[in-house]
C-alpha cells in the first residue's frame, strides 16, 4: 500500500528520516514516531472529531519515552489499527478517551444518540448501540468481520522480512497479549508492517510470535512509498531460515 506524505521535502526531527520525491527514507528505527510527526504534519493541531484545537499539555500522550500530542487511530489498535498516516487524526484527549475501541462511523453513531436523545430514551438506545457493538467487535476478534481494508494487506510469509532485534530479547506484555489472544481466537491480532525493502517496521511481537509458534501465515501491510536505509547491525537476519 502507500500510504500518505506530504508532497514537499520534509526533514524528520532527531533525524529520524526525510520525504523525497514522495518517498519516506527512514534512516533511524523510528518508524512510529516519524509517522506522529508526520500525521501533525498533513493534517495541523486541529481534532478530528471536534475540530477544536489542540494546543494544551492535557492534549499529550506518553509514547515510548515521549510527550506527543494525542492521536487517534482510527481503526482501532486493538482490532490491529497500526501507526500509519493513513490510519492516524490529530485528536484531542476528550475525543480520544470517548471513542475508545470504536471506528469512526460506531463513535459517529454513538455520538449522534448522545447529543438527539435525553433520559430514558438515550439510555436505552446507548444500551442497545452498546449490546449490538459488543457482537460486532466479538466477531472481529474471531476473524469473521474484517478488521483492516483488504486493499492495505498481502498475506505474506515470515522468511523474507528482515528484523533488526536480537531474538533472545526478553518477552514482555505485548507478546503475552498476542499469546492469549492467539489461544482463544486461534489468529494472531496485530499485523507486520514492512518497508519496501523488507524492513520490518512494525509488528516485532507478531513475528516473534510466529516464529516461536510456528504460527505459518500473518496479514502483512508492506508500505511501497517507505525505505529503511538506516544502520542495520549484527543482529539483523532473514526469520524462518
Amino acid at each position: 500500500m502507500i500510504i500518505e506524505l506530504p508532497k514537499e521535502h520534509i526533514i524528520l526531527s532527531d533525524e529520524k528520516g526525510e520525504v523525497k520525491d514522495g518517498i519516506l527514507y527512514l534512516h533511524r528505527n523510528m518508524f512510529e514516531e516519524a509517522m506522529f510527526e508526520l500525521t501533525y504534519i498533513l493534517h495541523g493541531h486541529v481534532c478530528y472529531y471536534c475540530q477544536k484545537p489542540i494546543t494544551g499539555i492535557e492534549d499529550k500522550e506518553k509514547q515510548d519515552g515521549v510527550l506527543w500530542k494525542s492521536l487517534d487511530h482510527l481503526i482501532p489498535r486493538e482490532f490491529g489499527g497500526v501507526s500509519i498516516t493513513n490510519n492516524l487524526r490529530p485528536c484531542c484527549s476528550v475525543c480520544n478517551r470517548k471513542k475508545g475501541s470504536m471506528y469512526p462511523n460506531e463513535f459517529e453513531k454513538f455520538q449522534h444518540i448522545v447529543k438527539s436523545t435525553k433520559g430514558r430514551e438515550r439510555k436505552a438506545e446507548v444500551k442497545d448501540f452498546n449490546e449490538e457493538l459488543s457482537l460486532i467487535q466479538t466477531k472481529r476478534r474471531f476473524g469473521e468481520l474484517p478488521s483492516l481494508p483488504e486493499e492495505w494487506l498481502e498475506q505474506g510469509n515470515h522468511k523474507s522480512v528482515y528484523v533488526n532485534f536480537r531474538l533472545e530479547d526478553p518477552i514482555g506484555t505485548v507478546y503475552n497479549r498476542i499469546a492469549r489472544f492467539y489461544r482463544k481466537y486461534k489468529r494472531i491480532p496485530y499485523p507486520i508492517v514492512v518497508s519496501a525493502n523488507k524492513f520490518l517496521l512494525d509488528g516485532f511481537n507478531s513475528i516473534l510470535f510466529m516464529k516461536i509458534e510456528g504460527v505459518r501465515k500473518i496479514d502483512v501491510i508492506k508500505l511501497e512509498n517507505v525505505i529503511y536505509d538506516g544502520i542495520v547491525d549484527y543482529t539483523s537476519q532473514v526469520l524462518g531460515k
